[in-house]
């Protein structure tokens, strides 16, 4: 009996907390493709996963772990702005990748439902992540681990344009300790090219299967777009070797 309330509490909780963002980890952050970019988010359920960041430091504190967004530069500027609603977010852009940051640029100037807004240079081909989160993780403020809630995002100027089509039921995936790149999908595969990000083709393929995979040791380290062709549709996606 007393497992039944444990688990009715627990599905109570969680209905009333909400669905965890599907951008709520760096892994599976929301690629921006082109700008102007504008989007409304409620954050509310947002998890601390790891714990806070302290990557930009002063003027802005350690911040909770909220929700993400990625771009890739083109060698120009990028401004950004977040608004708030009924909290207090820190917006911080970092170069680098998931747990090795570098901080680009750290805003924490607004107080509750006060915007955070700057801008940043960025350079090509280089990716940067977004991370907007409540201002303080720092167990030594009372605000720490509070938790985020609704904003709105709105993001322009120089970036990857990556176009967003995708191939439906298609699955794509590199393995980091080989090199081998996976990719399957419904229906037949009927064209894989591969372009570094100067649009230089590096690879074509017509494996024509279902499955198929791709021996990518000898590429440089680096981002890629792979363009893929089924039976009846096509996709573009982003690998980073």
């Amino acid at each position: 009996m007393k497992k039944f309330y444990f688990l009715l509490a627990s599905l109570f909780m969680l209905n009333a907390l909400g669905q965890v963002p599907a951008n709520d980890d760096c892994a599976n952050a929301t690629l921006i493709t082109s700008t102007p970019y504008d989007i409304n988010q409620d954050a509310s359920a947002a998890t601390n996963n790891a714990g806070g960041l302290d990557v930009c430091g002063s003027p802005a504190w350690g911040m909770n772990d909220g929700v993400w967004y990625t771009l890739t530069g083109t060698g120009g500027d990028v401004s950004l702005s977040v608004l708030p609603s009924g909290w207090n977010c820190q917006v911080d852009v970092y170069s680098g990748s998931c747990g090795n940051f570098t901080c680009v640029l750290g805003l924490n100037d607004g107080a509750t439902d006060e915007m955070e807004q700057g801008t940043f240079f960025a350079d090509t081909n280089v990716d940067y992540y977004i991370n907007i989160g409540h201002w303080a993780y720092d167990a030594n403020h009372p605000q720490a681990d509070s938790p985020e809630g609704p904003f709105t995002l709105h993001v322009e100027g120089a970036l990857l344009n990556i176009a967003p089509n995708k191939i439906d039921n298609f699955n794509i995936y590199l393995n980091p300790a080989n090199h081998i790149l996976y990719l399957s999908a419904d229906e037949q595969i009927t064209k894989v090219q591969i372009f570094d990000l100067s649009g230089k083709e590096v690879m074509k393929a017509q494996p024509n299967k279902m499955m198929t995979n791709f021996d990518l040791t000898t590429y440089k380290s680096g981002l890629y777009l792979v363009k893929v062709n089924s039976l009846s549709q096509s996709g573009t996606y982003k690998i980073i070797k």
